[in-house]
C-alpha cells in the first residue's frame, strides 16, 4: 500500500486474466478447486499422493489458502516470504518454534524439505526423513545412529530415522534440535543401561 514499481502499486507477478483485466475467466464460475484446474490441470498429478494440501477450506477453493488468484510477490503467485504463507494455517508450528532455544537456520524456506502440494511421507516431506536430513548433511551419513529397518524403535517398532530424535521443523530446547538431552535424557528412552 505505500509503494510499488507501478503506479496502481500491486505487486510485481500478475495472473494472466488478471494482468488481462478478463474477471470472467475465474468469476462467475463454480466456487472451488475447478476454477484453478480449468486452466491448470497439470497441477493436479502433485497433489495425488497420500499426504496432500488438497482439501476444503472455508471458502471452497484450496488453491487460494496460498495462492493469491490476482497478484503476487514471486513466481507462483505466493507471497514473498514462504513461511508467511504456510503460517497462515500452521501457526501453532511457529508458535512452538518461537518459543524454542536450538532452532534449525533458513527455517522459513518450508520448501526445502516439504512437497507443498502433496508428498507419500509424513509431514509431507519432499523424501525418506534420511535423504531429506543428508541433503544439507552429507557427514552424517558416515556416523550416524543406524536407521531403517534394521534399527527399529524399541519404543513402537517403527524403523529410526533423523526424525526419530532430531526435531527440525519447531526446534528444541536441547543442542541439534535433539527431542532430549543428549547427555542422558534421550539416550535412555532406548538404551536402558546407559
Amino acid at each position: 500500500p505505500h509503494g510499488g514499481k507501478g503506479r496502481s502499486l500491486l505487486r510485481e507477478v500478475e495472473h494472466a486474466p488478471f494482468a488481462k483485466g478478463d474477471c470472467r475467466a475465474c468469476h462467475g464460475k463454480s466456487p472451488g478447486i475447478g476454477v484453478c484446474l480449468g486452466c491448470h490441470r497439470d497441477v493436479l498429478k502433485s497433489f495425488n499422493h497420500v499426504h496432500s494440501h488438497l482439501q476444503s477450506v472455508a471458502g471452497g477453493n484450496p488453491c487460494s489458502a496460498c495462492h493469491n488468484p490476482h497478484v503476487g510477490d514471486r513466481s507462483g503467485l505466493l507471497p514473498a516470504n514462504e513461511g508467511a504463507g504456510c503460517r497462515s494455517c500452521h501457526e501453532g508450528t511457529f508458535s512452538r518454534r518461537a518459543k524454542m532455544l536450538h532452532q534449525h537456520p533458513s527455517w522459513n524456506k518450508c520448501s526445502d524439505c516439504h512437497d507443498l502440494h502433496g508428498s507419500d511421507w509424513p509431514g509431507m516431506v519432499k523424501k525418506s526423513p534420511e535423504e531429506v536430513c543428508a541433503g544439507c548433511h552429507q557427514e552424517h551419513k558416515k556416523f550416524s545412529h543406524p536407521q531403517g529397518d534394521k534399527a527399529p524403535d524399541p519404543r513402537n517398532g517403527i524403523p529410526m530415522n533423523c526424525m526419530t530424535c532430531h526435531e527440525a521443523n519447531t526446534g528444541t530446547m536441547y543442542k541439534h534440535f535433539l527431542k532430549g538431552s543428549a547427555e542422558r535424557g534421550l539416550c535412555v528412552q532406548c538404551h536402558l543401561s546407559y
